[in-house]
């Protein structure tokens, strides 16, 4: 387990786009696990252009696959086509605990983001109590303060703990973030 405080996504899109090379691959995940669980009360598309990543990894899963990955929604949607079962835990639009300051049109965009998660077979988890920032992944866990957005990614000082799928710790960090899932 190491601890990060600068471009962990990197290693998010990483985690997420090896389980994608894995199954298109044919490839196995240990112990046949498929969830993946993003967990942040908030959380935006990341259309970020910081996103694109120069990847041998992230150049080949484009071509197999013939899709873009330049979002998060992207990459989600077809982990999820993929059979992954793919949950995000986060707060509703226009959440008065975490959202109160949001304008209509921020809580609108909130709304449909979440909606085309939801349509594309993503679990939405609405919890208004959870403030966990963690991404799950069946080869990595990130976990720490970090939120789900632009601001959390690129613009603030984050810190995520990093634990891979080889780790002695990785069944555990996979534990503590499946509790979120009801």
């Amino acid at each position: 387990m190491v601890k990060v405080n600068s471009r962990f996504h990197h290693i998010t899109w990483e985690f997420l786009l090896t389980c994608i090379h894995i199954k298109v691959n044919g490839g196995k995940i240990a112990g046949n696990e498929r969830r993946i669980i993003l967990a942040s009360p908030w959380i935006n598309d990341l259309e970020h252009r910081s996103l694109r990543i120069n990847s041998p990894l992230l150049e080949g899963v484009e071509m197999t696959t013939r899709r873009n990955f330049s979002s998060l929604g992207k990459v989600l949607e077809i982990l999820s086509q993929l059979n992954f079962e793919v949950f995000v835990i986060t707060s509703a639009p226009g959440s008065f605990k975490w959202k109160s300051g949001w304008n209509e049109m921020q809580i609108e965009r909130d709304r449909r983001f979440q909606n085309r998660l939801a349509s594309s077979g993503i679990s939405i988890i609405h919890n208004e109590d959870s403030h966990a920032k963690s991404v799950s992944t069946p080869v990595g866990v990130l976990d720490g303060s970090a939120n789900l957005t632009d601001n959390g990614f690129f613009r603030n000082i984050e810190h995520m703990e990093v634990t891979s799928g080889i780790h002695p710790d990785f069944p555990q960090a996979r534990h503590v973030v499946n509790q979120l899932v009801v």
